[in-house]
């Protein structure tokens, strides 16, 4: 391997092509199609001089340091392409002391400034420049990239390579760097991977990526709030937020919402040893039971007993429908904020005119007036208080949402009311039809956005999950 000295030119000679070497770290792996350049030399000959330094690595990866044989840096495909064109020899410009990370670096930097490596090819370079001893400060000075390139660079390296190779040859995915930007967002690798794979395309990715994201957000703060929690005096209440009659909410507070919580401030002064907390559907909840319910008699618990019982029946398979309708719900509005706010791609100008008349169909027939503009609000905007009307907030919100295509302010109504519709009747936990018809319309149009739907949503959707009851059921 050359010496790392100061890298110099020695000459610039023509060279035969028997004796230049491919480099074998090219960050550029597939030369693509040569015969328009081939087309070229054969008439013009070469315009540019490739550039070459002295010796060779050879096939075990050592190198060979020989002034009689060369290694290419700069234009392969001109080689290439000039022994297609039946040239015997080209003309070279020779470097002398270029070092391996030297070499690789202006190898990058050549096929990256004409846009020529993938985005795949790019982030394996720069892993090896790390590999070899580089830092990204080194890399940012050396190649002229923004240090935020490289970094991003370096997280597609981390992928598997097979998946990103597919999905980057598939026409049809149509995979962009910032989806792969989206998946940075996620801290751990093997959800990235897994979301890589089973990601259908551009659309589905993005917002696959950005509900893993979330999910590792709630993941942490509900984390921080059990912790807390489990070392205080409150135990866990799951059974007795069913029982609402004898016990009261004391504090409750959604960890979805953009900020930091610190349970200390938030709930220090609660908690006593009669407090129950409850973490679930991205809510923490505090309780504590009602000081007249507290000395209750106890022939009263035993004559409650068996009524009790049937509503803990009905409770728990409420908690399997809710398992999934909650989630729904919360997967349902981020997705159709991310049309709204335009993260998701939009399909063609002629497909969107077929999903507003098809909007306009299903708003018809399922929403009687407009939703409530307090309503849109709330669907839309996280940090605006819908009690105030006067506030800049609120009447920036109401302006935005004004100014929104017909197909973006149906779409936004409609989701309201699918949010709204419950298929399940709570009483008798008997699928509703319509409910369920409207629901499949509703999810089928999401679909134009690749909208993804689970078996477990499809069956509650549908009505075939196990914890509907048929009319002959319930009849017993």
């Amino acid at each position: 391997m050359p010496e790392n000295k100061v890298k110099r030119i020695k000459q610039t000679i023509n060279i035969p092509v028997r004796d230049l070497h491919p480099h074998p770290k090219n960050p550029r792996k597939n030369l693509g199609d040569l015969e328009e350049l081939t087309d070229s030399i054969k008439k013009n000959g070469i315009m540019q001089n490739l550039t070459v330094i002295p010796g060779f690595y050879r096939a075990n990866g050592e190198w060979f340091n020989t002034e009689a044989e060369y290694t290419v840096i700069i234009g392969h495909r001109r080689l290439e392409a000039a022994k297609l064109a039946g040239l015997t020899e080209v003309p070279c410009r020779i470097y002398e002391n270029l070092s391996e990370n030297d070499q690789i670096t202006t190898m990058l930097e050549e096929n990256m400034q004409r846009n020529d490596l993938t985005i795949m090819e790019q982030a394996q370079s720069f892993q090896l420049c790390l590999d070899l001893g580089e830092t990204v400060d080194t890399l940012s000075e050396k190649t002229g990239f923004k240090k935020t390139t490289i970094y991003h660079r370096l997280n597609i390296a981390k992928l598997d390579q097979k998946v990103l190779k597919e999905k980057e040859e598939d026409e049809g995915f149509q995979l962009t760097l910032s989806d792969l930007i989206e998946l940075e967002k996620i801290e751990d690798i093997k959800k990235r991977d897994k979301i890589l794979k089973e990601a259908r395309s551009s659309n589905d990715l993005r917002f696959r990526a950005q509900q893993a994201a979330e999910e590792e957000k709630l993941n942490k703060k509900e984390k921080q709030w059990r912790e807390y929690l489990e070392g205080s005096l409150a135990d866990e209440g799951e059974q007795l937020m069913k029982r609402s009659g004898r016990y009261e909410k004391i504090y409750e507070q959604d960890l979805r919402e953009d900020k930091e919580f610190d349970p200390e401030k938030e709930v220090g002064d609660l908690i006593t040893d009669d407090t129950y907390y409850v973490i679930n559907y991205g809510y923490v909840t505090l309780l504590q039971e009602k000081v007249n319910e507290a000395a209750g008699d106890e022939d009263d618990d035993e004559e409650e007993s068996e009524w009790e019982k049937e509503r803990r029946e009905r409770d728990a398979i409420r908690e399997k429908y809710n398992a999934v309708r909650q989630p729904l719900k919360q997967k349902t509005r981020d997705f159709v904020k991310s049309i709204v706010e335009e993260k998701l791609k939009n399909p063609s100008k002629e497909d969107l005119i077929e999903i507003t008349e098809t909007l306009f169909k299903l708003f018809i027939e399922n929403v009687d007036t407009y939703s409530l503009m307090d309503d849109v609000i709330e669907f839309m905007f996280d940090d605006v208080d819908i009690r105030d009307e006067s506030t800049d907030e609120y009447k920036k919100a109401h302006d935005k949402i004004m100014q929104f295509p017909a197909y973006k302010t149906m779409l936004i109504d409609i989701a309201v009311e699918a949010n709204k519709a419950e298929p399940f009747e709570r009483w008798h936990s008997e699928y509703q039809p319509e409910t369920g018809k409207f629901l499949q319309r509703f999810y089928y149009i999401l679909e134009r956005w690749d909208w993804n739907t689970t078996k477990e949503e499809m069956e509650l959707i549908n009505g075939t999950a196990d914890y509907y009851k048929s009319e002959d059921e319930d009849n017993e």
